[in-house]
């Protein structure tokens, strides 16, 4: 494989008939090129270029070696062309993960639904799922995950899209059934749905009560965690990013809004600093979705 720089220079002689031409169209000096000839023929231990000061011709060695250089040299420039092929065109794959609470968002079915159907050849692949993967091991375009862990990982490049605030909420016929909540001390009175356990700190102006429930109901997966929540089975801690259409319908109310919990970024998690066409159409359709859904 060392020989592919000598190769292509020597390629680049023939076809354009002398060292000048083919040190211009490589972009180095007359000279590089001649020391690319004279180690393959110190490699090979053979003669390609017949050369004086007014002509330069090729030996028979020479001539049997052009047409394999030449070759090479296409097979150079349809590579060149594919790779550009790919970082301009919008089209091909896109896998995307991503975690279960998302799925059902309004905002990224709504960017989809755009992606679809203004990009009909890309075709999404969502991998669903709330533990970390290896982003290049899976071959995933993009991942959009939610706290600063997204940033552990110094080989991967993380781009923030919105900040989210975490909400408690319930549904209504569980909030009608249950006992009133005026305050936070009230909030120990109620089943909790949750993913962790809650140990959070609620704020109001410069009133702060740590919100730290014992009475659970356990479930592994955000998206599940949701459906709990609008089944009625108790208090959740879920972010506007998730449920901020569930709101506006009516599906789940905000429990307590004037005592703030803490934010959480959502980040656009890519394998690579340098992405492709697709990759940069989709995280443009997920920003104007979020901004359109109000959230920031």
């Amino acid at each position: 494989m060392d020989d592919l720089k000598p190769l292509l220079a020597f390629a680049a002689v023939i076809k354009y008939g002398s060292m000048n031409a083919a040190g211009d169209k490589l972009g180095i000096s007359p000279s590089a090129v001649s020391q690319h000839i004279s180690r393959l023929e110190r490699l090979y231990g053979v003669k390609l270029l017949y050369r004086n000061t007014r002509s330069m011709q090729p030996t028979e060695a020479g001539n049997q070696l052009a047409q394999y250089a030449i070759q090479l040299q296409q097979s150079a420039l349809y590579a060149q062309n594919a790779l550009e092929s790919l970082k301009s065109e919008v089209s091909g794959t896109l896998r995307i993960a991503m975690i279960s609470g998302l799925l059902d968002a309004e905002w990224f079915q709504a960017a989809l639904r755009e992606l679809v159907q203004t990009y009909p050849n890309v075709v999404p692949q969502l991998f669903i799922g709330d533990s970390v993967i290896d982003l290049k091991q899976e071959r995933i375009d993009v991942a959009f995950r939610a706290g600063e862990g997204a940033l552990n990982q110094g080989d991967l490049v993380a781009k923030r899209l919105a900040t989210a605030q975490w909400t408690i909420c319930a549904a209504p016929d569980y909030l009608a059934n249950a006992e009133p909540i005026t305050q936070p001390l009230d909030l120990l009175q109620h089943r909790w749905i949750s993913s962790f356990r809650i140990n959070q700190s609620l704020q109001r102006g410069d009133q702060i009560f740590m919100l730290q429930p014992t009475d659970y109901l356990y479930c592994n997966q955000l998206s599940g965690l949701r459906n709990c929540s609008l089944a009625g089975l108790g208090l959740s801690i879920q972010t506007d990013l998730e449920i901020s259409g569930l709101l506006r319908k009516g599906l789940l109310q905000t429990v307590l809004p004037e005592w703030k919990l803490p934010t959480i970024n959502l980040y656009a998690v890519l394998p690579y600093r340098v992405q492709s066409a697709k990759v940069r159409v989709w995280l443009d359709i997920v920003q104007q979705q979020l901004g359109g859904h109000g959230i920031f």
